[in-house]
């Protein structure tokens, strides 16, 4: 079993810290979060099952040095039209999905970060129409979608009971079965005795199959469900069977600018007002006050688009997010919490496109933290696509918050009101070191 941080390093080789016989993915199985046990060392855990009112969580970041200058992020760059962009680490953070779709579910995985959709299936579904031209109707270089690492399964959830109905691009070329997207097969994810047709009129789709793990030191083999592949004949195709699209997913900019970095301010030589919180984020250092909203400014105009917290203090603007770490602490400000991403009402009488999207202090939008891993919002997951009848309801998906609940992660732009911002500023250099 692999055990990584949060933050990334595999931490499943390292058996000095780990209790005797752990890891072991036994007990409650689905064992994917690890706790300190007592003197003894780590366990892994079930949280949701063993704990569920929760566990005190240990939080690590990086010191900062006190002497000047700092260390800040070198990236490598190259020019467009002039400009200096700056090339990233292909990560989901920097990436979307198509914006003009909500079917598009998007997956970071060891083959990079792609998105998921699903179309209807074509009856009777034939060697002829079962073609890459199908996904086109999402987007031009859309295909049918392969799978090469367990990750690329996540695009599932929270489809799980669904999975059984769902085609990928698999077909049978030559006696043998190939992605149609002619990527290698590098995995097998074959369910056991499969492929069992080796017929030409046949598609291969997933479906949830109860498996064994395999015993280890003092626990035995834990029965579990995982999707696996299986052949089936074109013409058994049932009407809510739904076939798998795949695209890479694009990058957030073009031109993703060098970011606004001061390797000459530290936390010891500036200044926030009284009430604000000061930290060093994405190489610079910022205020944050969060603070309600008045009545008489509570709507998408006043609130949002003309950013209430640069009414109130002049220097400050809603705040816009551009890094991990500056993400994760405005996660940590309570729920419901208005930040400065949202869409121009310029755009309300236009087809609702996430590349709409702005901060309200003119930053760019180089970084993206939407719910789209945590728990589904109900009617799914951020960000959330208008009805297509929305009419002038379409403003109340315009507005971005930190998060909707204490149970979500990430942003969501689902209207819940305008009772709270929080508002950025810069910090002040007081001195020099």
């Amino acid at each position: 079993m692999l055990v990584s941080g949060s933050d990334g390093p595999d931490a499943s080789g390292d058996p000095q810290h780990w209790t005797a016989r752990q890891p072991d993915n036994c007990y409650n199985f689905n064992e994917r979060t690890v706790n300190v046990g007592g003197s003894e060392g780590l366990n892994d855990v079930n949280l949701r099952r063993s704990y569920p009112d929760g566990l005190p969580t240990i939080c690590k970041k990086p010191a900062v040095k006190k002497e000047l200058p700092l260390e800040i992020t070198q990236y490598d760059m190259f020019d467009m039209n002039g400009k200096k962009c700056r090339n990233e680490p292909v990560k989901h953070w920097n990436r979307r999905c198509p914006t003009n779709s909500s079917l598009w579910k998007i997956v970071q995985s060891e083959a990079g970060v792609h998105c998921y959709a699903l179309v209807d299936t074509p009856l009777p579904l034939t060697r002829n129409n079962f073609t890459h031209e199908l996904c086109h109707v999402l987007h031009p270089d859309a295909k049918l979608a392969s799978f090469h690492y367990d990750l690329q399964f996540g695009f599932l959830y929270p489809l799980t009971d669904r999975a059984n109905k769902i085609i990928v691009g698999k077909v049978m070329e030559d006696g043998g079965f190939y992605w149609a997207d002619h990527t290698p097969e590098n995995k097998s994810f074959w369910a056991p005795s499969e492929p069992f047709l080796n017929l030409s009129e046949v598609v291969v789709h997933i479906q949830n199959i109860q498996l064994e793990s395999a015993p280890s030191a003092g626990c035995g083999g834990r029965p579990f469900t995982r999707p696996l592949l299986k052949t089936m004949m074109m013409k058994d195709v049932k009407p809510d069977m739904k076939i798998a699209c795949k695209v890479e997913a694009e990058p957030l900019l073009p031109c993703t600018p060098l970011p606004d970095a001061d390797n000459m301010k530290s936390l010891n030589n500036t200044v926030c007002p009284d009430g604000w919180t000061k930290q060093r984020f994405c190489d610079n250092v910022w205020c944050y006050n969060r603070i309600p909203v008045a009545a008489a400014f509570a709507d998408f105009v006043h609130a949002v688009e003309h950013d209430y917290c640069h009414s109130v203090y002049e220097n400050a603007y809603l705040a816009s997010i551009h890094c991990i770490e500056e993400h994760f602490f405005v996660q940590s400000y309570a729920p419901k919490t208005l930040i400065g991403l949202h869409i121009p009402s310029r755009h309300q009488n236009d087809t609702f496109d996430v590349k709409n999207f702005k901060w309200t202090d003119g930053t760019p939008v180089d970084f993206v933290g939407w719910n789209r891993f945590s728990i589904a919002e109900g009617d799914g997951y951020a960000p959330h696509f208008p009805p297509a009848n929305a009419g002038n309801e379409i403003l109340a998906h315009f507005q971005v918050y930190n998060k909707i609940a204490d149970t979500y992660s990430g942003w969501s732009n689902k209207f819940v009101g305008y009772e709270d911002a929080l508002c950025k500023m810069k910090a002040a250099v007081t001195q020099t070191d």
